[in-house]
């Protein structure tokens, strides 16, 4: 656990470094929650049983109208999240998160998100989307939330332990 403070904290300041060594070409909003999402990879705990076998890809999806474009695929390209490779998976139905260990619910979803949540509850899919204006979203994991030029988390610790998983 030490070791992964550490590498959180090496992460973070990388990031943050990069964010000022870029003042003339600041990244956007969709590439630091790339990273982020990545970020969440590295340091949420998965149930053993979430991956079938050691070599089993570590799968990033995305549902419904991807905000990200090739920012996130560039983001996990050649990582690997203790010992599974990252990939990334844009899906348009609930029904196909089934193998997804993360899932981002972009905003074009938002009317159906009581049946995508319902969909994945109690299972080891750590849920992600746009904070918003409104309460917060019940049952969703992380919410993302703009704020000027900073980027907050709302996290639904009830919920995450609901699906087994461990946000560190």
């Amino acid at each position: 656990m030490k070791t992964q403070c550490g590498r959180l904290i090496s992460t973070f300041a990388a990031a943050a470094f990069a964010a000022t060594s870029w003042a003339a070409v600041s990244p956007s909003e969709y590439q630091l929650k790339a990273v982020f999402l990545f970020n969440f990879a590295q340091f949420v705990q998965w149930p053993a049983d979430a991956f079938p076998s050691p070599t089993t890809p570590f799968l990033i999806c995305v549902i419904g109208s991807d905000p990200f474009g090739v920012d996130l695929d560039n983001v996990v390209r050649s990582e690997v999240v203790n010992e599974h490779p990252l990939e990334v998976r844009r899906i348009q139905a609930a029904a196909q998160s089934a193998d997804c260990n993360l899932l981002y619910i972009a905003d074009s979803e938002r009317p159906r998100l009581p049946q995508i949540l319902s969909t994945v509850r109690d299972r080891p899919i750590l849920t992600v989307c746009d904070a918003t204006a409104e309460p917060q979203r019940s049952g969703v994991m992380i919410q993302l939330l703009r704020d000027s030029n900073r980027i907050h988390l709302r996290i639904d610790l009830a919920a995450a332990k609901a699906a087994q998983l461990t946000i560190s």
